[in-house]
Order: C-alpha cells, then sequence, then structure tokens
C-alpha cells in the first residue's frame, strides 16, 4: 500500500499511498512522518552493509560512471 524512496542526495526521500495514488504524484512524507521514518530504518537494516551492485565500472563513460555513483550504485 505505501511506497517509500531515498534519493542520493542528502534528505531527499519521498511517500507515497500506492492505493491512493498509484501514479506517485503525491509525495505525502511531511504528513505521515512517523510510517517515512519506520520504513527509513527497515531500509537501511535490509540495504546495511550491502556491498555496491556495481562492481566493475570499467568500460563505462565517466558520464554514466557518476550518474551510477550519484545512485549508490558505484563508489
Amino acid at each position: 500500500e505505501w511506497k517509500y524512496v531515498i534519493g542520493p542526495d542528502e534528505g531527499y526521500e519521498s511517500l507515497f499511498n500506492l492505493r491512493r495514488d498509484p501514479g506517485e504524484l503525491d509525495n505525502v512524507v511531511a504528513d505521515h512522518r512517523d510510517r517515512a521514518d519506520a520504513m527509513r530504518r527497515k531500509l537501511e537494516v535490509w540495504v546495511g552493509g550491502r556491498p555496491p551492485l556495481v562492481e566493475n565500472a570499467d568500460g563505462l563513460s565517466e558520464d554514466e560512471k557518476a550518474r551510477l555513483r550519484a545512485l549508490g550504485y558505484v563508489h
């Protein structure tokens, strides 16, 4: 029913009620702070300690590497 998203930029997050807003147009994170915080904690536990999703970025352009780095996929 809910979708929580954090972005690569510090402080960027969004929360959507998929039942009421299936197009994800209305970010309700400010209205549901407790839910967003709980979902963030669960997400941090789930991804904690995992390696980057892209182990070897050789062969990618510098722009591609920068975009993946901004998303947290490579270091």
